[in-house]
């Protein structure tokens, strides 16, 4: 019953957003009702607005279920409705850890991406700290996605 509530608040806020010459997107989030690409992509059709898009971040993805994760974890089925990308990864264990070092493929989810056309932004969201700091930490992630590119 959740799905059509929320379809319906998308979509009315999504029209809003239009009329003011702006784009909604709405960011998978695993503690969140949506948590995955399957769901993303549900929320999406239950919506039915162009206005309306997504900001893709496969670590809250692969965090949801980290056994369960695989592949793409879905990307391709919404590909072409991301408007943003946030980049975290999280262990098979359930922890934040940095790029490379868990369970997302970052090589493919980039070249999924650029392969449907995605020219937007990608954003470090590190949520795992080195030492104490988060500085640090984001620092690690940047360099390990220019070694994995």
């Amino acid at each position: 019953a959740t799905l059509p509530d929320l379809g319906g608040a998308l979509r009315a806020a999504a029209a809003r957003a239009s009329a003011a010459g702006l784009t909604l997107v709405l960011e998978n989030e695993h503690e969140c009702n949506v948590a995955n690409a399957a769901e993303a992509r549900a929320a999406l059709d239950a919506a039915g607005a162009p206005a309306l898009r997504l900001i893709w971040d496969p670590g809250n993805a692969a965090m949801l279920d980290p056994g369960a994760w695989h592949g793409l974890g879905g990307l391709e089925t919404i590909v072409h409705d991301v408007a943003h990308v946030h980049l975290k990864d999280v262990t098979p264990a359930g922890e934040w850890t940095r790029i490379g070092d868990g369970i997302v493929d970052f090589r493919a989810q980039l070249g999924c991406l650029a392969e449907a056309g995605y020219d937007g932004y990608l954003s470090f969201e590190t949520h795992y700290a080195r030492d104490g700091s988060g500085e640090l930490a984001t620092r690690d992630c940047v360099a390990a996605l220019r070694e994995l590119l």
